[in-house]
Parts: structure tokens; sequence; C-alpha cells
């Protein structure tokens, strides 16, 4: 079960198999291999988001994987905030990280990250790891931690540049560099921007109306990111990082003095995110010791303009991290772990003419003990965790998974179980959205979570794959938004403690088919969710399936490739008493590598052209086209 182990997104050769097993850090905080890993792990790599032909965003880049649902609230390029959802788990229950620290922001709406902050430059990778992980993670990791790796410093200078440009007016560059910088020293740098006219985010009054009838919603979006590695002496390396990002996007809101539909011609609301983070540490590797120091400040800046709401409002939070974290090899296969990390977080919400409306920290710190073993055929591990929130006292989270495989690793039975507690942003608490009548609620308590899941990964034969899994998450206390409908006062409260999700993700690979270059992959999802009033919780679709064929072909010094894609999805609920429309979405890419140095690749996306609102009257994308052109030197 070999995979491809690819560094950068910006990679323009094609990428070919190796003998060596795929690396991955998220599953226990240190590096294991993705085949015996005892839980679920996806990892997106450059390999795939090239076939794919670079899509403008990374959320775009998750929807293809199995549990994975990407859903866009509030239309536009970039679907406004996306909801991330790992097997029909709220989104505020997922731990995102850049480089295995969290990116927070408590001053965010129903604790959703702005898309915005899950595209920074010089992506290295995407790991996923599903299941309640929050005995690793500590809050906010119930549904499971998306963690987006940085490029790191190579043995030789490479530079890559790619230019993108197409449909409503988009431009985009991605530039990469890495390298050494003498021989104890290596570098690596990566910068982005994006900038497009957009569409109308809003349909209008009629349900399904053109988009393209209405004032445009612009997106531009630029990033950096920086790293400096270190390694003064063997078994050593020290780090110094940072990574800075500016977004503003476009917007269509409900004016006065009704505030009862969507202006499409709003050409005055918009909001822009600006994150800025400063990071540090390294690890010492001797023997079987491997010791590891994390510190990062993290500050974002988010101005939101409301032209129904006059004066703009302000959120600003800081964070402030630090962890520790210990392992060691014991021999005869076992191991132990042992971390401790501490997390200081303030935000506050100023309105031009008003003045600040909350200004609040919170602070919570933690560790977690480890032991594993790893076997010819089994691998298991036990994770406990305590922490101290400066609000509610101590919680507890813990995680068990154990897998059993053949030698070869062609068959491999697993399951875990695991819990965890997710408490309120700073905004749940204090946030504040007049004229919509919506204040936060100080007197929350913590969400909290039960999951547990049974899989099994299969090579039969040579090059297909074949996985399976079945799951179950319980909640207690999730926080969910609530209005009055007799006063239509908006709040979050502590919702029923009987919501549940379930479900099934089905996964396939056939790789070569015949021998003559052609890759199949599909993966299927179904959810059977209740949000505790015998309804589909909103947002959880019953049933996502899709399926990708790619072509490569090679000749002399030139190399090229055509991948087809298409995803269908169902039940989904969108409000009290309204379920979207079933709808399938295809793209298309094609792509030419001359000399594996210069590169072409034309994007076709919604190549059928579908008509569809996850969350109407905003609207996604209609058919657009998108061609790059890359080069390595």
């Amino acid at each position: 079960m070999h995979r491809t182990l690819s560094l950068t997104l910006l990679a323009i050769a094609l990428a070919a198999a190796e003998d060596s097993p795929t690396i991955i850090v998220t599953a226990e905080r240190g590096e294991s291999e993705l085949e015996r890993a005892p839980v679920s792990v996806n990892v997106v790599e450059a390999a795939q988001i090239r076939d794919r032909g670079y899509a403008l965003g990374q959320t775009d880049w998750l929807r293809e994987l199995p549990g994975v649902i990407v859903l866009g609230n509030n239309g536009g390029m970039d679907g406004g905030t996306a909801r991330i959802s790992l097997r029909g788990v709220d989104p505020s229950f997922n731990a995102v990280l850049l480089d295995g620290i969290p990116i927070h922001d408590g001053t965010a709406t129903d604790g959703l990250l702005n898309p915005a902050m899950l595209n920074p430059a010089g992506t290295g990778r995407i790991e996923v790891l599903k299941g309640a992980q929050s005995g690793l993670y500590g809050s906010g990791a119930v549904g499971g931690v998306i963690d987006i790796i940085s490029i790191r410093p190579t043995d030789q200078a490479e530079n890559r540049v790619r230019l993108t440009g197409g449909s409503f007016e988009t431009g985009q560059f991605e530039v990469a560099a890495t390298g050494p910088a003498g021989s104890k020293v290596g570098y690596a740098f990566g910068a982005s921007g994006t900038a497009a006219e957009g569409f109308s985010s809003a349909t209008g009054p009629t349900e399904g109306s053109d988009p393209g009838d209405h004032e445009p919603d612009s997106l531009h979006r630029i990033s950096a990111i920086g790293r400096v590695e270190v390694r003064p002496v063997e078994g050593l390396m020290l780090y110094g990082a940072g990574m800075v990002m500016n977004s503003r996007q476009g917007f269509d809101t409900y004016p006065p003095p009704t505030y009862a539909s969507v202006d499409p011609e709003d050409d005055e609301s918009e909001s822009e995110v600006a994150m800025t983070r400063a990071s540090a540490g390294g690890e010492w590797k001797r023997g079987g010791t491997t010791l590891s120091v994390d510190a990062a400040k993290t500050w974002v800046d988010r101005l939101f303009k409301d032209s129904g709401d006059p004066g703009d409002d302000q959120l600003k939070s800081s964070e402030t991290w630090f962890s520790l974290r210990l392992r060691q090899e014991l021999g005869a296969g076992f191991r132990v772990g042992l971390g401790g990390d501490d997390r200081q977080e303030e935000g506050r919400q100023h309105k031009d003419g008003v003045g600040t409306r909350w200004d609040d920290s919170t602070g919570q710190h933690g560790g977690y003990a480890l032991i594993g073993w790893s076997g010819t055929h089994g691998e298991a591990s036990v994770t406990g965790r305590l922490d101290d929130h400066e609000a509610y006292g101590s919680q507890t989270g813990g995680r068990a998974a154990a897998a059993i495989f053949t030698e070869d690793l062609r068959w491999k039975l697993r399951g875990a179980i695991g819990d965890g507690f997710v408490a309120p942003t700073l905004y749940q608490l204090h946030g504040q959205f007049p004229p919509y009548s919506f204040a936060g609620n100080p007197d929350l308590e913590p969400q909290t979570a039960e999951q547990y899941e049974i899989g099994t990964d299969i090579e039969p034969i040579d090059d297909v794959t074949l996985s399976a899994t079945v799951f179950r998450t319980m909640y207690d206390k999730r926080i969910t938004y609530y209005t009055d409908m007799t006063t239509f006062d908006s709040t979050y409260i502590n919702g029923d403690s009987d919501e549940e999700v379930s479900g099934l993700e089905l996964g396939f690979g056939l790789r070569d088919i015949a021998a003559v270059g052609i890759d199949l992959d599909g993966w299927y999802t179904h959810l059977d969710s209740d949000d505790g009033k015998g309804k589909p919780s909103m947002y959880t679709p019953e049933d996502t399936a899709g399926m990708r064929i790619t072509a490569r072909q090679q000749h002399g010094d030139f190399a090229w490739w055509q991948s087809l894609g298409g995803q269908y999805t169902q039940g989904l609920r969108t409000g009290t008493n309204r379920y979207a429309d079933s709808f399938t979405v295809v793209d298309a890419a094609v792509g030419l590598l001359y000399a594996q140095r210069w590169e072409a690749v034309l994007r076709i996306e919604n190549a059928l052209d579908e008509a569809y609102e996850i969350n109407p009257p905003y609207t996604t994308a209609p058919r657009a086209f998108y061609l790059s052109l890359g080069a390595k030197f």
C-alpha cells in the first residue's frame, strides 16, 4: 500500500510512486506511518491538487475525502464562511492547525474560521485526522483535526512560480523558494495572491435567479509564509517562522427598513480579515527520545462593513500558544508520550459611533499522556488528557485506538473511541450584531461529545484499495443558534443532550488501470443525524458521493494528463423547514508538462453549470474556466 509523498503544492513534475511509506505527524503528535495508523487519516498531497487543476482555495482541496463535507454558507467566490464538517460533526468541533499549532479566532461568528484563514501561502500538504482527538489536542478536537503543513527547506535550491487567470476577471499568483543557506541552515518561502471581480453572492428575491444579473462581490487575498531551520548539531533542529494574510470579500446583506430579503445590488457590504503569526521552536532527537517545543503568537483583525448596519464593526483577537512534548521509545514496540500546552486568548468588539461592545480574555492549559505499541501485526495507543479552563474548570478527554493487519499491510481492521469538550468562543459569549437583535450568551456551558468508529482498509490485489468505516457521534449541550420567533431576538444556547449523527464512509482507488496510466477514485458518505427534536441536523447532508478518473501519458519530454470528477449531494437541510434540492457538481482539468519544468493547466469548474443554492438565496459559482502557467527553475 505504497503512497506518493510530495512536499509542495507547487510541484510541477508528475508524481512517481515511491517505495518509502508516507509519514504523517498528526495522528499521535509525532511521526508515524500512514498505513499503520489505527485511526482514520487522509492526506491531501501535491499530485492530487495538480491533477484536479489547482482549485483556487484549500476548502475545495478537501471536498473529495470520504466523510468530509465542505459547504459555503453565504455564496460568493469562496462561499462566504465555509463549513468544513468531518463526518457530519458540527464544524466548531474541528481543530484547525497550521504546522501543528492551532489557528483559532475567538471573535468568529459560530466559532467558524473564515476560509481566508485556511489559505496560507506555501502549503506543503494537509492531513485530516477524523474522529475524537481531544485526548491529544484538547478543546475543539472532538470532530477531528485539520493540519495544514507548510513547505520545508530542501537540500537543493528550488524556485517555483505559477500564474492563473480566468472567469470573473480572476488573477492569481503563487511563488515558492526553498533551499539551503550554508551547511546547517535551510529556508522555505511562499507567497500567493488572488484578485477577482466575482459575481453576486445573492441571486435576488427570486430563488434560483442568475447571479450574473446583479452587482458582483469581489475577492482580494494575499498571503506569505516563511520558515528558517537551523541544525547546529546532529539530531537538533531549531526553527523560526512567520505568516501574514489579508483578505477582503464582498457580500450581500439584508437592508433596512424590513431586513426581510437580501439585496443583490449591495455594493457596500464587505468583510476584511488580517492575520499575522510568529512562531518558533525546535525538535531534538537522540536515540529513541524526541523532545519538541513550539511557541506562537497569532493576531487576527476583522473588519465588518454591513450596509444594513451603519458603523463598521471591528473584532480583534490575539492568542499566545506554548507546547512541550516528549516521546520515548521503550523497546519491544512500546512507546510513551507526554505533553503539555498553554493557550491564552484575548478578544474585543468595537463599533464605530458606539465604542467597545465587549472586551474579554480566557485561558486554558493542560497535559496529556500516551502509551502505544507497534508490532508486526498490530498497532495500539491510549491517550488521556486533563485540561484546566479559566472559566469552566477541569475538563477531561481521551482516545483509545487499535488496529490489526497483515504483515504486508494489505488488510487492516481498526477501531477507535474518544471524547472531549469544546469551550464557547468569546464571540458566542459576548458578541453583538444589531440591527439583527443578536447578542451572545454569557451563560453558555462547554459542549461535549463522544465518538466511536470501526473500519477496514484492504488492498485485495495490487493497485486496488478499498476502505469502509462506520461511526457515531453523540453530543451533549451542543451550542446552537436560536431565534425567539415572538420577539425575533437571537442568541446561542446549549442544545439538547440527545443530538447525534451516525453514518458510513466508503472509498476505493484503482491505480494504473490496464497499465495504460488511468487512475479511478471514488467515495461515498451516508449521514443519519438527529438535532434532538427528530429532524436532521442543519447543513448535514444525508448522502454525498463522488468519483474521479485521471489519465496520464508521456512521450519524450512531454507529459500530459486529463482529469474528470463529480460529486453528488442530497438530503441537505438548510433551515427550519427547508431542504436544498439535490445537486451534482462536475469539474475537469487538462494539463501539459514539458521537460519537467514548464507547465500549463486548464481547469473547468461546475462544468455542467449546475444552478444550486446551499443556503438560499446565496448562490455558488456558475461554470468557470481557469488557465494556470507554471515554471520550475
